[in-house]
């Protein structure tokens, strides 16, 4: 890929075709403008794993994937990684099979103009296998995450994990099936990644909203969003954040909607659906 994924150059891959991969991580390192995406018509091209690693890492900035499928084939994957550059969008993916399926690098560099975006095919088995599973791993700022479908029901753990947010919009998405102990957004601030975790870091997550999503699931979970700390142990802190227009929609026992432990926190228009055994 990387002969051709140059600064101005578009990588385009035939629709109905399957690409097997070799078992390593193929990583974009130009500087964009770039597009990697599809040609043709029919079904999405479908990019396949071989083995356990990132099937596909921005390394440089200003870059799109865009209609592309990805299949871990049960491996210890990571579909697509964004590795702390800026100006990367993710478009109309989907994955499955994997471990985890979106991500990006620990806290450093922070992301900056990151969308990921009407992934609305997308069904994440990130428990295959089931360690360390998760839909989503972001650390970014004037981030967008909108318009996707993310099922965690294979296993795993979380189906969003932000562990630093910044400017932010988390919206119209359809969130599905978390283990029990397990959150469908996790929302806190990654003060334990940068620095002495009971020592506060200086930063917060801040700015961001989350709304207009159907939270739904059949296996219950004890809190379905957490704006909070990861821990009661870690100094982390988050302000300025809006929750509004959410569905609440379990189908197993839910202990509480909503945890907040943040400042500077609208919570409204919110329906939490316990007719099917929530507690709160």
């Amino acid at each position: 890929v990387n002969t051709y994924a140059l600064t101005g150059k578009r990588v385009l891959f035939k629709r109905g075709d399957t690409w097997t991969e070799g078992a390593k991580t193929t990583s974009i390192v130009s500087v964009g403008p770039g597009y990697i995406g599809a040609y043709g018509v029919g079904a999405m091209p479908i990019i396949s794993a071989t083995g356990d690693y990132n099937m596909l890492v921005f390394s440089a900035s200003d870059w799109r994937a865009v209609d592309l499928e990805f299949n871990g084939q049960n491996h210890i994957a990571r579909a697509v990684t964004n590795s702390g550059v800026d100006q990367i969008t993710f478009l109309r993916l989907n994955v499955h099979n994997v471990n985890s399926a979106f991500t990006t690098n620990n806290f450093t560099p922070l992301s900056d103009q990151f969308t990921i975006q009407d992934s609305s095919l997308l069904t994440v088995d990130s428990g295959v296998p089931t360690a360390g599973g998760i839909g989503a791993w972001i650390f970014a700022q004037r981030f967008s995450f909108q318009g996707n479908s993310m099922d965690v029901s294979g296993g795993g753990e979380h189906v969003l994990r932000f562990p630093l947010l910044q400017k932010a919009i988390v919206s119209n998405n359809i969130l599905s099936n978390p283990p029990p102990t397990k959150q469908f957004i996790k929302l806190h601030e990654a003060n334990g990644f940068g620095s002495a975790a009971a020592v506060w870091a200086g930063y917060y997550t801040e700015k961001v909203v989350i709304a207009d999503n159907l939270f739904a699931g059949t296996r219950g979970t004890d809190w379905a969003v957490t704006i909070a700390p990861q821990n009661n142990s870690d100094d982390e802190r988050l302000r300025d954040i809006i929750v509004e227009r959410n569905w609440f929609k379990p189908k197993l026992g839910q202990s509480v909607a909503i945890m907040v432990n943040a400042v500077n926190v609208t919570v409204r228009n919110n329906i939490a659906d316990m007719t099917m055994g929530a507690v709160y």
